[in-house]
């Protein structure tokens, strides 16, 4: 059990950890667990830093390296790239060795790391370019 210090809790006599509400009823802390309102931990902490749930997923970052886990901390998308943002419409784009690619809720690739940059999918399509190049490609991976 946790105690409550306006937005920081103490876990202990030495260890405090800020959080951020999500829901009603689910906290995130930059530590890495998620806690009830009550202060239960309900996912435990052994991520680096854990972000806000969207679409049923969040971010986590272990050693560096950026995956996903679901709303019961099970590990989804194993850490791998260097840079993740959220999952939009069944897309998220990711960033390894510097060169963008997107990957589905499995963390398939839908669009390999090639590309310079990149955007998340908006309307069933997202952005990429490479080379000074640029198009869009739907959730398939195929350029429209």
């Amino acid at each position: 059990m946790l105690v409550k210090l306006q937005n920081e809790f103490k876990v202990n006599e030495k260890m405090s950890v800020c959080v951020k509400k999500v829901t009603k009823s689910l906290f995130f802390l930059n530590g890495g667990g998620n806690f009830d309102k009550n202060g239960n931990l309900v996912i435990p902490i052994e991520h680096e830093v854990i972000r806000e749930y969207v679409g049923g997923m969040a971010r986590i970052r272990i050693y560096g390296k950026f995956g996903f886990i679901d709303k019961n901390g099970k590990i989804v998308v194993p850490p791998f790239s260097d840079e993740a943002e959220n999952y939009r419409e069944g897309g998220c784009k990711v960033t390894v060795n510097n060169l963008v690619g997107l990957v589905n809720l499995k963390g398939e690739w839908i669009v390999g790391p090639r590309y310079d940059d990149g955007g998340d999918f908006s309307g069933g399509y997202a952005y990429l370019a490479e080379g000074g190049k640029y198009g869009y490609v739907d959730k398939t991976g195929k350029f429209v």
